[in-house]
């Protein structure tokens, strides 16, 4: 399953893999999720025998600088005369 990474804005950003979403979950990251399809991944045990789980949402925002994506470059004397 591949994971939809937002920016903070709503915009999408790319595709990653549910580890690198695990990674953001972790490091608090995660600012919203969106849909409704989800996986739980499962740790490891406790000295009580609880198993540690953590379920991902299938689209998720996180934090970070917003950039526009659209293949728009700022009109400057450097790029009019390249």
């Amino acid at each position: 399953m591949l994971v939809l990474r937002l920016n903070k804005a709503g915009m999408p950003q790319e595709w990653i893999h549910v580890e690198q979403a695990a990674k953001l979950y972790c490091q608090d990251k995660v600012l919203f999720e969106l849909g409704t399809g989800s996986v739980t991944l499962k740790g490891g045990w406790d000295h009580h025998g609880n198993q540690s789980a953590l379920t991902l949402s299938s689209i998720i925002a996180c934090e970070g600088k917003v950039a526009d994506l659209s293949g728009k470059v700022a009109l400057t004397n450097r790029y009019l005369f390249r």
